[in-house]
């Protein structure tokens, strides 16, 4: 994946975020489109490695289309200016827990992975496996290499009070009071070696592969 080309597109992009430019452009634009297809395709072998539930999936399936729905926006411009990915089994339609990276006109590399903003019966599930069964999300917060990469699960999308049938001394009320579980990291991706990239996104899905996993369960009840 010619990383630089990306970005250089992206930049040019969002300068001129309009349907004649990306017209002209277009042969750049799905050359790129079909190196970041062979990207996650490499990506989704190397989780698959150690999350066996991915490996059917096919590239399509993990990304989407760089037009943006202004329907409901006041900002009218017609294209994304990020490439992205996110590997779930059920694919990317569904809101299961999900390993998720972008890469941006400004070379702004985020990964993240979780639920974020779960609907109502899923996120119930979710806070009540924490209450009743506090040492799974315990040995998930443990997790040596999670806290490596990512320090801690993100706190920050929270309720100001406990959601109604929770009590004070429930375990964990700062997590219960959450909605969203994601980890998450960004950084400026500056590498001249652009095979580095698949490896850097296998390496931080696996850390929070625990995360996921616990999420699969704890929505299953």
């Amino acid at each position: 994946m010619n990383t630089k080309a990306l970005t250089q597109f992206l930049s040019e992009l969002s300068q001129n975020n309009e349907k004649a430019w990306f017209d002209a452009n277009k042969k750049r634009y799905d050359a790129l489109r079909s190196e970041w297809l062979e990207l996650i395709e490499a990506v989704i072998v190397g989780v698959a490695g150690f999350d066996s539930s991915v490996q059917n999936l096919e590239p399509k399936q993990c990304t989407f289309r760089i037009n943006r729905d202004i329907r409901f926006s006041k900002d009218k411009s017609p294209y994304k200016t990020n490439f992205s990915m996110v590997i779930v089994p059920e694919g990317k339609k569904t809101a299961a827990p999900a390993y998720y990276m972008h890469l941006d006109a400004k070379s702004e590399l985020f990964i993240a992975g979780g639920v974020w903003m779960p609907e109502k019966e899923p996120l119930t599930a979710i806070r009540a496996n924490i209450a009743e069964h506090p040492e799974r999300i315990e040995s998930v917060l443990k997790n040596k290499a999670l806290k490596a990469v990512f320090g801690d699960i993100d706190r920050s999308n929270t309720l100001t009070r406990l959601p109604k049938g929770y009590e004070e001394d429930v375990p964990h009320p700062d997590l219960i009071k959450l909605k969203s579980f994601t980890v998450q990291h960004s950084m400026k991706w500056k590498s001249a070696n652009d095979n580095t990239l698949e490896q850097e996104l296998v390496r931080y899905f696996e850390a929070m592969h625990p995360l996921i996993v616990w999420l699969r369960e704890a929505q299953r009840g």
